[in-house]
Parts: structure tokens; sequence; C-alpha cells
């Protein structure tokens, strides 16, 4: 409605703490409520979609070159917003913190 340039940008790792591959969805059968992970979500869920269904524009990348060229394009908008979906493994962990300050009020 306002048009604002707001830039939101999703790491999609397909779940909560870690979500399922498509291939690992396919392998359960029956009812999903009760044999999916509560902790998974749609596998690859598109949800720069709703960003698109509603006047902004979206993208969905997998690689660096993706994220960058959808960054410049987010940037370069001034007449709403944009949704930028970065699909990530679903088992990728927590980056190991070398800064000490980043972390100090941990303690020793």
């Amino acid at each position: 409605r306002y048009k604002l340039p707001v830039v939101v940008v999703i790491i999609n790792n397909s779940g909560i703490y870690r979500g399922l591959t498509k291939e690992e969805w396919e392998c359960f059968e029956g009812d999903p409520a009760l044999n999916i992970p509560v902790s998974s979500l749609s596998p690859e869920c598109h949800y720069e979609k709703m960003c698109e269904a509603f006047g902004g524009q979206g993208f969905v990348c997998r690689t660096q070159p993706e994220i960058k060229t959808a960054l410049t394009k987010a940037f370069e908008k001034t007449d709403g917003p944009t949704v930028i979906n970065v699909l990530i493994a679903t088992d990728s962990e927590r980056k190991q913190q070398h800064k000490s300050q980043l972390h100090s009020h941990l303690g020793p």
C-alpha cells in the first residue's frame, strides 16, 4: 500500500532448526501431520511468492552469485518491498565465531 522500499532476506533451511530435503519429505507415507517431525516445514517453501502476490518483487537464491544479483536488484527498487528467499542446506550448522568480542558476554 505504501510502496516502501524494504528488503527482507530469509535464510530458509526448510524447517525450525533443521528441515527435510525434498527427497526425505517424499519418503514419508500417510498423514504428514502424524509422520513428519513438527520442526520440519515444507521443503523449499517459496516465501518470495507472498511478496509478489502483494505487488512486491521476490527472488529465490541458491548460490552466492544469485544472492548478489538479488541484492543489487532489491536495492535498486524504490517503489515497493522485496523478499529474498535464500535456500540453504537443511543440515547447515552455525559457523564457529573467532572474534572474542562477539561472545565475550558468555564468560571465559
